[in-house]
């Protein structure tokens, strides 16, 4: 049966690979940490970022010239220095993702809320982002 390698995969794969044969202490959490949803509620945008195991402490947000950067570090479950790991899938160390909101919000207005490891930011759009019903009469 003929296998076919998935070019991503590989490089990342290889990546992994440098980052443990260059540095064995730390892991770097990867740039496409952590997941996110974007949704368009018509009046809001609402983003949902996957955080499991961080605390609210451990995060950061910052909304500047349209665009909305999450940052943070994620720490090791373990601690102590005295074993030998096994396997090792859960990445560790900091954090940041940006991402480009493509309607004027009004800024002072942002929240967030973090419950169960799941991070939802609601930025409310402004009047002129806001969807407009217009009304046409046909005669």
């Amino acid at each position: 049966m003929f296998w076919q390698v998935d070019p991503r995969r590989e490089l990342e794969r290889i990546r992994r690979d440098m980052d443990n044969l260059f540095d064995t202490n730390t892991r770097t959490v990867s740039r496409g940490y952590p997941p996110i949803n974007v949704y368009d509620t018509g009046n809001d945008i609402k983003l949902h970022a996957e955080l499991p195991g961080i605390t609210k402490d451990d995060i950061n947000l910052s909304f500047t010239d349209g665009n909305l950067t999450l940052s943070g570090k994620r720490k090791p479950l373990v601690e102590d220095e005295k074993y030998t790991i096994i396997r090792n899938e859960r990445s560790t160390g900091e954090f940041e993702k940006t991402v480009n909101i493509p309607y004027p919000v009004v800024q002072d207005k942002i929240s967030a809320d973090f419950k169960n490891g799941v991070l939802t930011i609601t930025l409310p759009k402004a009047e002129e982002a806001k969807p407009k019903k217009i009304e046409v009469n046909i005669s």
